[in-house]
């Protein structure tokens, strides 16, 4: 039987005197559960602590300032850069019991809810009483709010609504070394000082607790379509979606390219005909009027980009099962591989083309499959190259393949991530896109909130 270490074992004790109510996980398969997330990068914490309420948190965080643990905070773990994973033993804080919607405030449009709120969960409620919160990241029916807050998630939608920091209105964390700080507030402006809120969007828990979230909501709109069209060529889609993005703003674009395509053609409601190559999922919501006569422009637009055929869903079961297979994509790619190497790289608009062309001469130069699919209406692409991580040959291409996939990113003027997060997987390549200062300025920032680095150590630059 594995023996604890003394001082966990000393915590451990400390913890359950003092914290009765506290959930405290120290057996070997639940530490197994909480070493790793969608990255798969595996270490083992040493104790998993489940507080419920501020006041346990409070409790542990009191109780934790005399034993020199790192802290890993963690919400579903579905994250695909290594974020969660407790890289340096210790705890893991999860977030997942504070899982309270506290307060809907439709005069207000607002809505309070502790951080391990499911996203879907969230927008169910909302829509109930038609009421509507946009981001809408792939894996919204397992991850968390205060997951989406810590790597700043998208989804979608974020071309005509944008990201979760454009729905942060206030935030309670409590910092490394127990101080409690409210940031923000339930007004849709606010410029009293520093916007420190903002500081937590994309932090990955590096540099405090998210323990309540208070979010801009927005008005369920009236109606909203999903349209699907085939292309003959991905040059023909790309160009659609520039020609659309000059007339119109759809609330997404999907776009998947020929070996995506081919993946899940046969889940889709119509057969392929065989010279389809690429496809985009285009969703429009709001008036039944201001919708009926974006569809006329989107028919049109498509059209005159060759589209081999164009369909509408035909009602809101048909446009969710469409959405499904869209979530499915990235799990399916196993079937090429055993290996993804999944980078949500993001681009300029007018420099997608660009960055598409550059992959498929990446993939005959590397002998590798690469699936692109992604959010193609704000430049993010999820760029995948498949491999076998125990392939002594194949899988040093694949990881050159990445570094030539982010220098020619940042060559386009863009960034190596768009929604995922820098965590484990990317943070060797954050100086090929910031510069020396920036990373110091970022450093002493992480330096003030956390001086002992104990708050998710080890991630972004550390």
């Amino acid at each position: 039987m594995e023996k604890q270490p003394k001082t966990i074992r000393e915590l451990t004790r400390e913890i359950r005197v003092k914290c009765p109510s506290l959930w405290l996980w120290d057996d070997l398969e639940s530490r197994l559960n909480f070493a790793t997330d969608r990255s798969a990068i595996f270490s083992l914490p040493d104790l998993i602590v489940f507080p419920s309420t501020e006041e346990e948190l409070s409790c542990f965080m009191d109780i934790a300032q005399r034993y020199p643990l790192p802290i890993t905070p963690q919400g579903a773990r579905t994250g695909t850069t290594g974020g969660g994973v407790p890289v340096q033993g210790g705890i893991v804080l999860s977030t997942l019991r504070m899982n309270r919607i506290e307060s809907i405030d439709p005069e207000n449009r607002l809505v309070i809810v502790q951080p391990g709120v499911i996203t879907g969960h969230l927008h169910r409620a909302l829509e109930q009483q038609r009421l509507f919160y946009p981001p809408d990241p792939a894996s919204l029916e397992l991850c968390t709010i205060g997951g989406n807050i810590s790597e700043d998630a998208g989804g979608p939608r974020a071309v005509k609504y944008g990201v979760t920091h454009d729905y942060i209105l206030g935030m309670t964390v409590f910092l490394s070394d127990g101080k409690r700080l409210e940031l923000g507030g339930m007004t849709h402006k606010n410029v009293a000082g520093y916007r420190l809120s903002s500081l937590f969007a994309g932090s990955e828990g590096t540099l405090g607790i998210i323990t309540s979230a208070t979010l801009r909501i927005l008005p369920l709109p009236e109606t909203r379509h999903l349209v699907l069209s085939l292309f003959p060529s991905v040059t023909a889609a790309l160009t659609c979606v520039s020609d659309l993005l000059l007339k119109e703003t759809p609330s997404a674009i999907e776009f998947m390219d020929r070996r995506a395509t081919r993946l899940v053609q046969s889940k889709l409601p119509t057969s392929l005909p065989e010279k389809v190559e690429s496809l985009l999922l285009i969703e429009l919501d709001g008036s039944g009027q201001a919708v009926t006569s974006q569809l006329d422009i989107i028919r049109q637009i498509c059209h005159k980009n060759a589209a081999i055929g164009l369909s509408l869903a035909k009602s809101q079961s048909e446009a969710n099962k469409l959405w499904g297979i869209r979530r499915s994509l990235s799990p399916a790619l196993y079937s090429i591989a055993p290996t993804k190497l999944n980078h949500d790289v993001v681009v300029p608009l007018r420099n997608i083309m660009p960055l598409v062309d550059k992959l498929d001469t990446l993939s005959e130069e590397l002998d590798l499959p690469i699936a692109t699919f992604g959010h193609v209406g704000d430049g993010n692409l999820h760029v995948n190259i498949m491999t076998d991580r125990n392939n002594p040959s194949a899988y040093p291409k694949a990881l050159h393949g990445v570094e030539r996939l982010f220098r020619e990113v940042i060559n386009l003027k863009g960034s190596i991530s768009g929604e995922h997060g820098i965590g484990l997987t990317k943070k060797a390549y954050l100086p090929y896109q910031l510069s020396r200062p920036v990373l110091e300025t970022m450093k002493h920032i992480k330096q003030m909130f956390d001086p002992e680095e104990r708050l998710n150590p080890g991630k972004i630059f550390s």
